[in-house]
């Protein structure tokens, strides 16, 4: 499982140094910051990129610091650009806090599955609304007659 962590300024850096001071070297972690003056889509690119080098068989757990703002907003578009199986196995969480990503982690190094790691990391949330994933429906065909 890899880890995405997307914030605005060099909070994502943060999480992962303090997580660092706690577990010692982490792997398979990234850090992206929107910085002041940076393009919106520029940082978008960099999301996009980080999830298309993934392996498609990879889960990912996206965590961004606040619920519909740009690092959210720029996660949901990177992976509606997704292929299929690549885009189901990524998990976007907003609300990012230090004990959500050391939980993040610590379901990484326990190697389960992403959905029982999302179910864990539910308990961090304010509510299931800041756990996002992207939908499976297909949309209704115009010539569907019913």
């Amino acid at each position: 499982m890899q880890i995405l962590i997307v914030t605005h300024g060099e909070l994502a850096a943060g999480f992962k140094d303090a997580a660092e001071v706690i577990f010692g070297e982490v792997k398979g972690i990234t850090t992206i910051g929107l910085h002041s003056g940076e393009s919106v889509e520029a940082f978008g690119e960099k999301i996009y990129e980080t999830l298309a080098g993934y392996d498609e068989n990879e889960s990912v757990l996206i965590f961004a610091d606040l619920l519909s703002a740009s690092p959210f907003n720029q996660s949901v578009l990177s992976v509606n650009k997704l292929d299929g199986k690549r885009a189901e196995n990524v998990r976007l969480i907003a609300g990012a806090s230090l004990p959500m990503v050391l939980e993040g982690i610590n379901q990484q190094l326990l190697g389960g599955n992403l959905e029982a790691a999302v179910k864990e990391l539910k308990n961090y949330t304010i509510s299931d609304d800041y756990v996002w994933k992207k939908s499976t429906l297909e949309e209704a065909d115009d010539d569907d007659d019913f």
